[in-house]
Parts: structure tokens; C-alpha cells; sequence
């Protein structure tokens, strides 16, 4: 990737690690690394510790995991195969994976890899069974879904399925006849020239890695280490494991602005497949995402008189990444951190976008009122892992929620803002909980789902919390 001329850029430089150091303190974050590609210049800088215990400080090639990011590189798995022709994107799954199975038959049959990529099958995506005790198994985790449920309608609504992408990990599994990690290192991390990426947890060894952090249950001001290293290792297509420096996602990023091409010229995606990519697909729910507002072929999408912008966002065991890219000015930034980091990333994209971009910063339209029937909204919703209750107060509408898969958990309350027709804002100091949530179908009554960002939960209950 193009370097920054030392005499042109270094002021750059020096304002970018002064503003990340400056930021890690003020948001607490124990380790950041960003990059930022403006026109073909690379500014790096890395702040903080890799490990609280070790005390070892973050470097330029430093290893986070990328988490859901991970999304963007099995779809640009599955566009490879498109480009080669022996894939079809409108083709139902069944036409790849014969032993595919669902709890809707109906839907088993009708399901394409489009659906898949695109968030809108309905399966209910949050569905993370551990690893078998013999082995990591992508084609396990496929096959245990023979009872998972439809949460809406195939193609009605976008909810955000992890199983969908590991379904997709699969075909290229198939496909490619080797480990879907064994793929996106050959066909893509390779191919790019990253130096410092891994797919498979055993290399984590060859690298200087991050270790992710959490904050701690009996204070939110302490940080500890994550319970475990990274999630399962059967959801790798839905971005469990795949680890990388900042510098070589921004080499990812750079092929999806360059048509296709990596920095040196190799060809990794035909233009047609980056722009088809890149396309708008369905409408996101306002409010849902800060700035995007349709879902592409995994990627988060807006586009306004400014130009195009493309991201994605991940989440690991305490690791967190983010990422976005202007794909006509060739700009994008990458920032990874080791433990809880939304407001950090939110200063990072504004520092990007007023700084780097010279544009407006991203921001969601004007508040409305929101509706008058609070008790449309008043009961319990959920999918297959979390249970979300829904209360009138006094004061307004509250919040509850509780992981159904570990009923023990201490259930977390907060409290509702309205900031526009069926869409509320989560009052709450918990980073965790933090967020917005709307709600579906309640222009006929009661509503039939909460979205909780671009996760829906069905209503199972009408009781009050």
C-alpha cells in the first residue's frame, strides 16, 4: 500500500496519533490501531495495550480479530464465484448444499444465496451452537439447523443472521473443495499481499496479537480480560476468528474502491462484481445504522449528493472493528480496538470524515415525535438468543433484556426517548446496552417485532414489565 511521503505527511501523522491518544484516554479503551487511506496516503497510528496484564503496547502491526467485518470477505468469496460463472446469486441454496435444512420446508426450497447475503432469509440468525468436542466444523454448524425457526417472512424484512453467512461459508466450502479458512487466505489475504492476517487461531503465535476485554460485571469503570479468546470456531464465515493488522483491512478496502484490484495489480473481483457489491439491495429501518441507509451485498450503504459511503462494523470475545470507505474519493478508514469502543469510533469516523474527507459527518435525520399508542409496543419479543420485554411507565416505555442463552444473566433495564415514529433511543450509562430499537407492524396495533439495531425479535407476549 502507498506510504505517506515523510515530508508531506507528517504533520498528518502526528495530529492523527495525538487525536487517537487523546481519544483512548477519554473513552478508556485499552487498545487501538487505525489506518486511513486518503487518495493513495496512508496514515497509521496505535495507541494503548494490547494486554492489561502483559502491558505490552499496541504497534502499527498489531493483530485484533475483525469480527463481522469477516462478512464482507466470505461475500467476496461467494462474488469470486459468481465472477467464475459457476455460481448464481438468485439460485436457491438447495442447488449448492442438497443437505440444507430448515424448520420451514417452504422456505428450504426458495432460500437463495442473494437472501443469504443480504440479510433477509428470516432465519433466525443469532444461533451459536460451541464447537463439536472433535473438531471446528463449518459443515456441522449447518446441519444442526434443522429446527432453527423463520423469524419473518423469506425476503419481508432484513434481520441480521450470522447462520445465513456461515450457510454462505459453506457454499464456498463446497465450492472450493477446502476450509473456508483455508479459502480466504488463498483467495483473498494472499492475493492482497497482507502480511499480518490470519483465519486459522493456531497461527495467532507467529503474530503480536491483541487480546480482547470486557467491562467488568461488578463495575463499569474496571476492564477485564474476555472470558475466552475468540467465538466459535464453526461460525468463521460469519467472523468468529479472522484476525488482521489495520494496514492490511485497509488493503481490502483499497481492492473495493480500486474495481477489483489490489494495490500491485492483481485481480481479486471484477469491477462488475464490486459495483453489484456496492448496489443497494433493501432499505435499512430508519435510524438503524448512524448515516447508512440500505444493505447491500453484506455491506452497510448510503449514498447523497456527497458520494457513496460503504462500512461495516464487527464484534468479537472483547474485540471490536470498524470500518468505512468512500469508494469514488478512494479514502477509508479501519480502526481496531481490544476492548468496548463505540464513542472512540464515533470520534474516529467524525476525525475521518471532517478531517480526511473534508465532508459532512454522517448523522440521522431530525427527530420526530413518536407515536401516541406507547401501548402498542408493551410486551415480550424474542429470537432464539435473546428475550427483550417491553414496559409502560410513568414516564414512558422501558426496556429489559435478557440472553436466553444463559437465563441466569442479570437482566438489564433502561428507559426510552422517542426519536421518531416507532423508533426509540436506549437511555442507559451500560455501553452494552446502549443503542437504538424500533419497532414493526404497529401502524395495524400492537407491534409484531422489536428491532433491536438490525436484529428483529419476534412478540411471543403482551404482558407488562
Amino acid at each position: 500500500m502507498s506510504r505517506a511521503a515523510p515530508e508531506g505527511n507528517a504533520e498528518a501523522r502526528r495530529r492523527l496519533q495525538q487525536f487517537l491518544n487523546e481519544q483512548l484516554v477519554r473513552h478508556s479503551v485499552v487498545g487501538a490501531s487505525v489506518a486511513v487511506l486518503d487518495r493513495g496516503t496512508t496514515l497509521q497510528a496505535a495507541s494503548g495495550v494490547l494486554n492489561i496484564e502483559t502491558d505490552v503496547s499496541v504497534r502499527e502491526d498489531s493483530v485484533f480479530q475483525i469480527g463481522s467485518i469477516g462478512k464482507v470477505f466470505t461475500a467476496t468469496l461467494i462474488a469470486q464465484l459468481v465472477d467464475e460463472e459457476v455460481l448464481d446469486l438468485d439460485a436457491p441454496v438447495l442447488s449448492y448444499l442438497p443437505d440444507f435444512h430448515i424448520a420451514d420446508k417452504d422456505v428450504r426450497k426458495r432460500v437463495t444465496v442473494r437472501h443469504l447475503l443480504t440479510h433477509t432469509s428470516g432465519m433466525d440468525g443469532d444461533f451459536y451452537p460451541p464447537d463439536d468436542a472433535w473438531c471446528a466444523s463449518v459443515e456441522s454448524y449447518v446441519h444442526k439447523l434443522a429446527l432453527l425457526p423463520q423469524l419473518h417472512p423469506l425476503g419481508a424484512a432484513i434481520s441480521y443472521c450470522n447462520s445465513g453467512y456461515v450457510v454462505a461459508g459453506r457454499i464456498v466450502e463446497v465450492m472450493r473443495r477446502m476450509p473456508w479458512h483455508r479459502a480466504v487466505m488463498k483467495y483473498i489475504c494472499e492475493p492482497l499481499g497482507m502480511q499480518n492476517a490470519f483465519a486459522d487461531p493456531r497461527e495467532a503465535l507467529r503474530h503480536l496479537c491483541a487480546m480482547g476485554h470486557v467491562a467488568d460485571a461488578h463495575g463499569r469503570a474496571r476492564t477485564r480480560h474476555s472470558p475466552i479468546t475468540h467465538l466459535p470456531l464453526n461460525i468463521a464465515p460469519a467472523g468468529s476468528v479472522l484476525s488482521m493488522s489495520a494496514r492490511d483491512l485497509l488493503l481490502f478496502a483499497s481492492m473495493h474502491m480500486r474495481g477489483g484490484e489490489s494495490e500491485k495489480g492483481a485481480r481479486i473481483l471484477s469491477a462488475h462484481m464490486v459495483d453489484q457489491m456496492q448496489k443497494a439491495q433493501m432499505p435499512l429501518y430508519p435510524h438503524s445504522r448512524i448515516g447508512f441507509t440500505a444493505m447491500g451485498l453484506s455491506w452497510f450503504l448510503a449514498d447523497d449528493e456527497f458520494g457513496k459511503v460503504i462500512g461495516h462494523d464487527g464484534a468479537t470475545a472483547g474485540q471490536w472493528a470498524y470500518m468505512q470507505c468512500i469508494p469514488n474519493a478512494k479514502q477509508a478508514f479501519v480502526l481496531l480496538t481490544n476492548s468496548p469502543s463505540t464513542p472512540l469510533s464515533e470520534a474516529v469516523r467524525d476525525y475521518f470524515f471532517s478531517e480526511i474527507a473534508q465532508r459532512p459527518v454522517p448523522s440521522d435525520q431530525g427527530a420526530n415525535p413518536g407515536r401516541a399508542e406507547l401501548s402498542d409496543y408493551v410486551g415480550t419479543y424474542e429470537n432464539v438468543a435473546t428475550r427483550v420485554h417491553i414496559g409502560l411507565k410513568d414516564s414512558g416505555l422501558s426496556i429489559s433484556i435478557t440472553s436466553r442463552r444463559d437465563e441466569s444473566a442479570v437482566r438489564r433495564h433502561a428507559e426510552l426517548s422517542a426519536i421518531s415514529a416507532d423508533c426509540f433511543q436506549i437511555e442507559s450509562e451500560d455501553p452494552a446496552l446502549r443503542g437504538r430499537i424500533g419497532f414493526i407492524g404497529a401502524e395495524a396495533g400492537a407491534a409484531r417485532y422489536v428491532r433491536l439495531g438490525v436484529r428483529l425479535a419476534r412478540r411471543v407476549g403482551q404482558d407488562n414489565v
